[in-house]
């Protein structure tokens, strides 16, 4: 999940040492990270497609540019600069609709990711449009692909390489094709033709901004055989227990350091980076860019400039949003945020499939230049043993209450809240609420705001050739 309902500007805190060097080690681990060069300036006919989801409530249409998350300002620069042989398509995230009669449905599918499907086959479709072009231009055309994505985004991409795994790459041409009105497919029929690629064959790799699963636990999210490398990067600030972090691979190193998972300081959006005193949203940022950079012989994006000012690098206190209602019982009592290792509603535990040998030698994989060897790289990590924070009788009302929010049922919320208000935990949570508003009170002028140059031109309205 991404942004909703953002706290105010004044509700962070600044970072310290050790949130700082978590990006410093992170960029040590990642220079040993053996990922796989997918696209070379030497081989005229390998194409890498870049496929962005971005998180709940994100946007690059409906955001200002400075607020845009690390994903919606990745695929600009690409649709922007467009680098030779590269090319990537976008999709909003969860949260996202717009218009007044549409408000129920944005709220539940807020919550539950209801356009989860719809999301993945719109980001399948663009992909299919775009190896239908390359492979008009080049027949020869040997097509890659990379996930990207933020929150459930990073869920979405993880479902999409599953889809391109199984599905092959198929051919678009007189495909019947059904959107709504955000332009999201809601159905497809495919005509009976032989994929452009078939099933099992696309080499493929992951770029997952802290991936949360929640409301899409009914989706198959397990990264597939064709994955060669996947390079995730968790929020360690994060404490809402609506915002567990799905991990895809094992924390640390795995799979012979081919995959890596990062976790660094901040709270889930300071890793997306959507805040405006973003200091360690950029810091993610450019990690991300350092991964993508490396599946190809020539750096195609730039990483972001990295502020001077102290006050841009704090911690957001993302779980005095929604009013406070969020709910931190797991972190609380634990110190720890909580980690899921399942990726899909098949019985027991399902993660990532070990990575395909096959698919494995067609590809030359290097640490980056100048890295120390063996440095940080180690064997594979065990994943975390799945855990679930125990419950109360208030947290029984903050689900309802919630529901009755997502739903836009104000008479339901009202009567859940007045109840909540009667118990030891409500009481508790009302006086932190004054001592929360009294500290705005009294808090001084407002900190100071990043001066971010936005790209030339952004997007004044929905473009139907990125919105396919």
């Amino acid at each position: 999940m991404g942004t909703i309902g953002r706290p105010p500007g004044g509700d962070a805190y600044p970072a310290d040492r050790d949130d700082l060097d978590s990006y410093r080690r992170a960029h040590a681990a990642l220079e040993q990270l053996r990922v796989p060069v997918l696209v070379r300036s030497d081989n005229p006919h390998e194409r890498l497609f870049v496929a962005a989801l971005d998180g709940t409530g994100n946007s690059l249409y409906d955001d200002k540019p400075e607020n845009w998350s690390a994903v919606a300002r990745i695929f600009w620069q690409i649709e922007t600069t467009r680098p030779a042989n590269i090319a990537a398509g976008y999709v909003e995230g969860t949260f996202t609709q717009n218009g007044v009669l549409r408000t129920p449905e944005r709220l539940w599918d807020g919550r539950f990711a209801h356009t989860f499907n719809e999301r993945v086959e719109t980001a399948y479709y663009q992909l299919c449009e775009q190896a239908w072009e390359w492979l008009k231009q080049d027949p020869n055309a040997q097509i890659r692909v990379v996930g990207l994505g933020f929150s459930r985004g990073s869920e979405e991409a993880a479902a999409l390489l599953r889809m391109i795994e199984e599905r092959g790459i198929r051919d678009p041409t007189d495909a019947r094709v059904l959107r709504d009105s955000e332009g999201l497919i809601t159905r497809i029929e495919y005509a009976d033709r032989p994929p452009l690629v078939p099933p099992g064959k696309t080499l493929q790799a992951a770029l997952l901004f802290d991936p949360v699963a929640t409301g899409a636990e009914d989706h198959d999210r397990r990264l597939p055989a064709s994955a060669l490398s996947t390079f995730q990067i968790s929020a360690q600030d994060e404490k809402r227990n609506l915002f567990p972090v799905s991990d895809h691979v094992p924390p640390g190193f795995s799979e012979d350091c081919r995959n890596l998972n990062v976790t660094v300081g901040g709270a889930h959006s300071d890793i997306g980076n959507t805040y405006q005193r973003n200091g360690l949203g950029v810091l993610s940022f450019n990690l991300g860019v350092a991964f993508l950079n490396r599946l190809s012989d020539r750096p195609f994006l730039r990483e972001q400039p990295v502020p001077d000012d102290p006050s841009m690098y704090v911690v957001h206190r993302s779980e005095l949003g929604m009013a406070g209602l969020y709910r931190t019982s797991f972190f609380d009592r634990t110190g720890e945020r909580r980690r899921v290792v399942d990726q899909s509603p098949a019985t027991g535990i399902q993660g990532k499939d070990p990575i395909d040998a096959g698919l494995d030698a067609l590809i030359e994989r290097r640490p980056a230049p100048g890295a120390p060897p063996g440095f940080g790289c180690e064997a594979p990590q065990p994943a975390a043993p799945p855990t679930s924070a125990a419950r109360s009788p208030a947290d029984d009302l903050l689900d309802r209450a919630l529901a009755a929010y997502m739903s836009d049922d104000g008479r339901a919320f009202s009567q859940v809240m007045a109840e909540y208000r009667r118990t030891p935990d409500g009481q508790a949570w009302e006086r932190q609420q004054a001592e929360f508003v009294r500290v705005l009170r009294e808090a001084a002028a407002p900190a100071p705001q990043p001066s971010i140059e936005p790209p030339a031109e952004p997007p004044a309205m929905r473009a139907p050739a990125m919105r396919m």
